[in-house]
């Protein structure tokens, strides 16, 4: 039997699949529903639409509840993504997705608030905002709301490293796709980072005593080097053509050190 369509006004996100809505119906046929579903003053379900259809397709009428009273609409929707953000096992594409909806309901908020309030890194969302605005989807402001409520002047976009325009290619020689231009135009930065850091981790050499707590940051300069390396783009993906997917990571392009970033973030954790 396939799952039961869980709908709503802030069902913002794609259903579960079927395999993580019979998760879901298993855990809370054993353990019951565990966290409360929301609904506003009206009825409507703010957050746990999947969890609800689950307790009427199977008669369940004791679960835990909260009546969110008083809240926008742009506070439901808001509430709505955070929560997924949160919980949901998402793809880069529907996180992504759910940052361009915040973006579109508050861009006069920076890009910083938008992260703390959806539980992202603020970078995210400066990249998505960037798109946006490039393609007239939201207004280009140079004045934006900051996390205490006051206006800010927005910093002006970095010059790219690459300031004579020329099109960087990948390892193999051919032309990265448009979207990927910046990220490959930034090996110049990326590379520079890692010789300071090279840098670093001599000088550190050179301390004298305290041999522990030097052994302790050359380990964590060697992580952030490993990192750094990492994510350092060497060739467009060939799966996705450099569109970005789930192998690697979204990014769009293949680092060749997938285990190695594992293990630096691991550690590093």
């Amino acid at each position: 039997m396939s799952p039961q369509r869980a709908t709503g006004k802030y069902q913002l996100l794609d259903p579960l699949s079927p395999e993580d809505y019979a998760a879901l119906e298993t855990d809370i046929l054993e353990r019951g529903v565990m966290m409360p579903i929301e609904f506003d003053e009206d009825g409507n379900v703010i957050d746990g639409h999947h969890r609800l259809a689950i307790c009427e397709k199977h008669g369940i009428t004791d679960y835990p509840s909260v009546v969110r009273k008083g809240w926008t609409e742009q506070q439901k929707r808001t509430h709505s993504r955070r929560m997924n953000l949160a919980r949901r096992q998402l793809t880069a594409k529907q996180r992504r997705r759910l940052v361009e909806a915040e973006l579109r309901d508050s861009p006069a908020d920076s890009n910083r608030k938008i992260g703390a309030t959806l539980g992202v890194d603020h970078k995210t969302v400066a990249t998505v905002r960037r798109d946006l605005e490039t393609t007239g989807e939201i207004p280009h402001l140079d004045v934006v709301t900051g996390m205490n409520g006051k206006p800010y002047k927005r910093t002006p976009r970095r010059r790219s490293p690459n300031p004579t325009g020329e099109i960087p290619r990948d390892a193999e020689g051919n032309p990265v796709p448009d979207g990927l231009v910046d990220v490959f135009r930034m090996m110049p930065e990326l590379i520079a980072i890692t010789n300071e850091l090279r840098q670093l981790k001599r000088r550190m050499l050179d301390l004298g005593p305290l041999e522990k707590k030097k052994q302790n940051i050359k380990r964590l300069v060697d992580q952030l080097h490993a990192l750094i390396v990492a994510m350092t783009p060497k060739n467009v993906h060939g799966d996705c053509g450099g569109r970005g997917c789930d192998d690697c990571g979204g990014l769009g392009y293949s680092t060749g050190a997938a285990q190695q970033i594992a293990d630096a973030v691991d550690q590093i954790s």
